[in-house]
Formats: C-alpha cells, sequence, structure tokens
C-alpha cells in the first residue's frame, strides 16, 4: 500500500464517533458499580433463603451473572475514563 492510497482513505474515511462520550463514562460506571453490588447482595441473601434448592440456584446463577457483568461494565468504564487522566 503506497503512502498517496493511505493519505487518500485517511481523507475519504468518516470520523470516529464514540458512544459513550469521555465525560460520561465515570456516572456511568458508578451507576453499574451500584446495580452490580445490588445484584451480588441480592444473590446472598437469596442464598440462605428456604426456598427449593434448584429455584434458589438458578435464581443466584441469574443473579451473579448480572452482578458479574455490571462489574465488568463498570471496570471497563471506570479504567477508561479514569485512566486517561493520570
Amino acid at each position: 500500500m503506497s503512502y498517496e492510497q493511505v493519505f487518500r482513505e485517511y481523507n475519504t474515511a468518516t470520523a470516529f464517533t464514540p458512544t459513550l462520550p469521555l465525560e460520561v463514562q465515570p456516572r456511568y460506571a458508578v451507576l453499574a458499580s451500584i446495580v452490580a453490588l445490588l445484584c451480588i447482595s441480592g444473590a446472598f441473601a437469596l442464598a440462605s433463603s428456604k426456598k427449593n434448592m434448584v429455584i434458589k440456584f438458578l435464581e443466584y446463577l441469574i443473579l451473579s451473572v448480572f452482578g458479574s457483568l455490571f462489574f465488568g461494565i463498570a471496570a471497563v468504564l471506570s479504567s477508561n475514563s479514569f485512566g486517561v487522566y493520570v
């Protein structure tokens, strides 16, 4: 690929627009952390209930998966937003 072709493709490419602007990512990170803590604490509270073992396991599994998912989102957003300024 020659320099002229790269330069031409650079000039014709569309500008990048982020899905979440950097200014709002800390807010979403805090919100995702709160939701994750609620899901994980709900899963722990559910583990001590007196329901059927199979139903309790399925509900625990769903809550823990959502909690882990939101913790991952919070980790990515917080490292992306705060890591830029360090």
